[in-house]
């Protein structure tokens, strides 16, 4: 039964009758003491002793009287119809089986709470019930309001000890929280009893650097590649943040509950995450123990805006065969890469993401690291703008036209042939020429740009059905690996029809930049949740560098080789110096590689360009759709009467001058003339040896050609700008 003081109630009366005669006398013998004239009525002599009654009566009254008070306030919840006694007979109403037999003790009272509370509670309680503690804690705590400290729970002994102290306002906000958290997620579990814990409060979650820069403040490169050992990419916990005594933001939040099969399910993981997201704040990773029925939950830590590329601090340069190329970090702070190498288990690469997502960025950073791993890389860039900056670059070949990509894509499979027939004939001398093979990488941007491109200039070339090119790239894709010829693919979004025959599943390293569609992580992912919460922020990605469950990163920055400066084209000095040292020495039979040396192959294009540029710094009139076959010249006009023929380059094409004024100058020479320039009755020579006499010249505007028909009934196509030779009249 409930323990109680009441038989005292007696000898506690007399007490404090005794406390309050004592505290009386006492200070009636300090009164008379004070004023004699008024005390006439004692007899002489008494006067003497009354500071004596009064040094001895007080003192007993005061300790009597306080000894009573601090007796009563120790002992106040066990009296019948005190605070503990009115939690026994809440829990016995709750509480199947809880009875009067049931004992509660509460000790170091202190603001009206108990520091110490032992409970001795029946035998039929379902003491091994995780919830059915949890209701009688909770009980404990909100009818005596207070805050609990610890619970030891002793089942062989039935019974319960509990350490409280009194509620502060943070607590009361805490508990507010608590629960809320509770009643946000317990009904995701379908059913299931769900208990909230919070461990660990703090002020704010800490928050990351804006940017995580590669120099120094003088704007020197840090963290030279000989001097830093390599750091291997490995997955890690972020690091819990700091405790805070009033801190009333979540932590960590524990869930436990009862058996279910939810906890193995992907899908509800990422679910529960997405909704404390949105109930709680910022963004939350769930860890859960199936073998304990514990889920918990910590806060993600932040990512920075931007993070510069590292430069060769990460990359092992005693081993250019299997290089690791980084090329972004995790919340935890660890920089993590494709794996490359003979052994590698995901040979070829797809980045993936809309315009603006940074995925140029990250294929820079594949690219800046393979080249200073000594690898080579040969890069196809379709938009013209993103990959061309690396031409010149050491151990970088670069594509831009349909062409130029069309042969590229030729020589990666005749590579790829060679080193397979090499790898063969080797074998039969006895030599494994695999172990001197480095990785060589095919980087092919905006596939979708790319295909329409192939498909146009097959087209025109006169041929019908599908370019043969497309098949080649599965070719690459499905036999390319121990040849150790590595594909990266630059897409905005992976749509099956880009790939022939599946081979888009050959493509298993992979990275997705910001946010996805739920159908286009079904793509990437093969389900419709992981991606699509990332934030809008340029470089964000969800990849897979380690080969299992996709994580967040956020892809390093490199600059546009192009337009860098300052700082930015420092660190590309560097990597430039450090590629030349280690640029491979093997040669390439395969296909003439020079003509992916020069950024501009189509001469054409190069004269339009440099006129339409001349025009935005305001040196010329911007060429209009009347002169489009004739960004200088106009074929209607009169033909010149001087044996002069032309300029000496094509720089002077776009000065704006005619051939007259050029003649004046004294720089033409006589033998070249731009096709746009002949007239009826000229003589002219082709490339090829051939000797024609203009009979008459037809414009096509839309095609920007010259159609020149001779006088012996022939006709000849040349672009506008086309450079031939002019015999003298």
């Amino acid at each position: 039964m409930t323990s109680t003081r009441s038989e005292e109630a007696p000898y506690r009366a007399k007490i404090r009758l005794a406390g309050a005669i004592a505290l009386g006398l006492g200070i009636a013998a300090i009164y008379a003491a004070a004023r004699p004239e008024q005390t006439a009525w004692i007899p002489p002599g008494a006067h003497e002793n009354l500071v004596t009654i009064a040094a001895i009566a007080l003192p007993v009254g005061v300790l009597i009287v306080a000894g009573d008070i601090w007796v009563s306030s120790r002992g106040q919840g066990a009296r019948p119809g005190g605070r503990v006694a009115l939690l026994t007979d809440y829990i016995a109403g709750q509480l199947a089986g809880w009875d009067e037999d049931c004992a509660v003790r509460a000790t170091r009272w202190r603001r009206g709470v108990p520091g110490r509370l032992r409970v001795d509670y029946p035998r039929a309680s379902d003491d091994h019930d995780r919830t059915w503690r949890s209701r009688v804690e909770k009980m404990i705590a909100t009818r005596l309001d207070a805050h609990i400290v610890s619970v030891e729970w002793t089942p062989s002994r039935r019974r319960l000890e509990v350490r409280l102290r009194a509620l502060t306002a943070t607590d009361r906000i805490r508990a507010t929280v608590t629960n809320r958290i509770g009643d946000v997620l317990a009904p995701l579990f379908r059913g299931v009893s769900v208990e909230a814990i919070v461990p660990v409060w703090v002020d704010k979650l800490p928050e990351p650097p804006t940017v995580i820069s590669r120099t120094t403040p003088s704007g020197h490169i840090s963290a030279a590649p000989e001097t830093v050992t390599p750091q291997p990419a490995s997955s890690s916990t972020p690091p819990a943040p700091t405790a805070a005594e009033t801190g009333t933001q979540p932590g960590e939040i524990r869930l436990k509950y009862g058996a279910t099969t939810l906890d193995s399910s992907e899908m509800f993981t990422r679910r529960l995450e997405l909704v404390s997201g949105i109930k709680f704040g910022g963004r939350w990773r769930v860890e859960f123990q199936p073998q304990r029925d514990l889920g918990i939950l910590r806060p993600r830590a932040g990512f920075p805006q931007k993070v510069d590329h590292p430069g060769g601090r990460l990359l092992d340069f005693n081993d250019p065969r299997n290089p690791t190329l980084y090329y972004g970090r995790d919340e935890s702070g660890v920089d993590h890469g494709w794996q490359l190498g003979a052994g590698t288990k995901m040979p070829h690469s797809i980045y993936m993401g809309p315009t603006g997502g940074g995925k140029t960025t990250a294929l820079r950073s594949l690219i800046v690291d393979a080249v200073m791993a000594g690898g080579t890389c040969f890069l196809a860039d379709p938009k013209m703008i993103e990959l061309s900056p690396f031409y010149g670059f050491p151990g970088c070949y670069v594509a831009s036209s349909p062409p130029q990509i069309a042969s590229m894509i030729d020589t990666m499979h005749a590579l790829m042939m060679l080193r397979y027939q090499a790898i063969l004939v080797a074998r039969q001398q006895r030599k494994d020429v695999t172990k001197i093979f480095r990785p060589v990488l095919f980087f092919l941007d905006e596939l979708l740009v790319a295909r329409a491109q192939l498909t146009s200039y097959w087209k025109e070339e006169g041929n019908k059905g599908s370019p043969p090119w497309f098949s080649k790239m599965d070719d690459l894709a499905a036999l390319a690996r121990s040849a150790m010829v590595n594909l990266v693919i630059g897409v905005q979004r992976p749509d099956a029809d880009l790939f022939n025959n599946g081979s888009r599943d050959n493509y298993r390293h992979r990275c997705a930049l910001m946010r996805l569609s739920p159908q286009g992580s079904v793509m990437v992912w093969q389900n419709p949740y992981t991606g699509v919460d990332l934030p809008m922020a340029q470089g964000r990605c969800m990849a897979s560098p380690l080969g299992e469950n996709p994580i967040e990163m956020q892809a390093y920055w490199v600059p546009d080789p192009l337009t860098a400066a300052d700082g930015d084209r420092l660190f590309l000095d560097y990597v430039a110096e450090e590629a030349a040292k280690r640029r491979p020495t093997e040669i390439f039979p395969v296909g003439d590689l020079a003509q992916f040396e020069s950024a501009v192959t189509d001469r054409d294009a190069q004269v339009q360009a440099e006129r339409y540029i001349a025009s935005l710094y305001g040196e010329t009139a911007a060429p209009s759709a009347d002169d489009a076959a004739h960004l200088i010249y106009s074929i209607d006009s009169e033909a010149p009467t001087t044996t002069a023929t032309g300029p000496r380059s094509m720089e002077e094409l776009v000065t704006g001058e005619s051939e007259l004024e050029i003649a004046d100058d004294g720089t033409l020479i006589s033998d070249q003339v731009p096709a746009g320039l002949l007239t009826k009755g000229d003589v002219f020579q082709t490339p090829d040896g051939g000797s024609y006499s203009v009979d008459s010249i037809d414009e096509d505007f839309a095609a920007d050609e010259i159609v020149v028909t001779t006088t012996d009934g022939s006709q000849l196509t040349f672009g506008a700008m086309d450079v031939v030779e002019r015999a003298f009249a």
